[in-house]
């Protein structure tokens, strides 16, 4: 999703909630409350939403915040270019928020910044860093959902990055079906690992390590939180979620 889409989609809403809430104002001074009060919660879960759509990214911010200034540009979701939480004068919030740069690169630098959802067959065509996807997934474990985030400095230098969460599917759930009263029957999923890939070194203070180092034991220490493994140039970001050690580190050694 583009910074076109995201603006679309939230003027939409807006509208809605007005539309709907203008209606039962007229019903009665009742209604104009309650519609009142859910126009007020969707909008602020909107704009929650859209902070935060980026589960990993934004434990990465708030681990940066710890760090010095230029630890909060670190990754798509909360870059704020090292500003102290600050969008720079003249930068859109919106390309700041997309923004995947290298440690020393200035946010006032970016001409542009999207991010794109991507299926695992392009993924995994992405030109070196679909190199790095893990080839092997724990049981019940699958490909979730993914973003391509694109950066581009008014030198004209790009930066890339992936972003894939996998799921974990779990025991299959019941779901009323009113066309034929019978009960249709889904998937639960809970995410099982976050995974990203650079193009670059991200702009962090969280532990980097060489593949050499990661072992199930370290895996255990970093107690759910994001760490990254070099590739020689490669930055992987892990984050277990919902997966054990040992599930982990089996993902990690999959890399060629």
């Amino acid at each position: 999703m583009n910074r076109k889409d995201l603006y679309q989609s939230f003027h939409k809403i807006d509208d809605d909630i007005l539309e709907r809430s203008e209606q039962n104002v007229k019903k009665s001074s009742y209604a104009w409350v309650k519609w009142g009060t859910v126009a007020a919660c969707l909008c602020l879960v909107a704009a929650m939403g859209f902070m935060n759509m980026n589960r990993g990214l934004s434990d990465v911010g708030s681990e940066q915040e710890k760090g010095a200034g230029s630890e909060q540009g670190s990754g798509a979701g909360i870059d704020m270019g090292g500003n102290d939480g600050v969008v720079p004068e003249g930068v859109d919030p919106i390309v700041a928020s997309l923004a995947v740069r290298p440690a020393g690169v200035d946010l006032r630098e970016v001409a542009d910044a999207t991010s794109v959802s991507i299926s695992e067959e392009d993924a995994r065509a992405v030109e070196t860093l679909g190199d790095y996807i893990p080839n092997t997934l724990p049981e019940g474990c699958q490909y979730g959902t993914a973003g391509y985030y694109e950066t581009t400095m008014k030198d004209g230098t790009r930066y890339h990055m992936l972003r894939i969460t996998y799921d974990r599917v779990q025991s299959l759930v019941p779901v009323p079906n009113t066309e034929n009263e019978q009960k249709a029957f889904e998937s639960a999923k809970d995410t099982a690992f976050l995974w990203m890939v650079w193009g670059h070194r991200p702009d962090t203070d969280l532990p980097v390590y060489q593949p050499e180092e990661v072992t199930i034991s370290l895996i255990e220490q970093q107690d759910g939180r994001l760490f990254y493994v070099d590739y020689g140039g490669i930055y992987v970001g892990v984050e277990q979620i919902n997966i054990s050690a040992e599930e982990l580190f089996a993902v990690i050694e999959s890399i060629d």
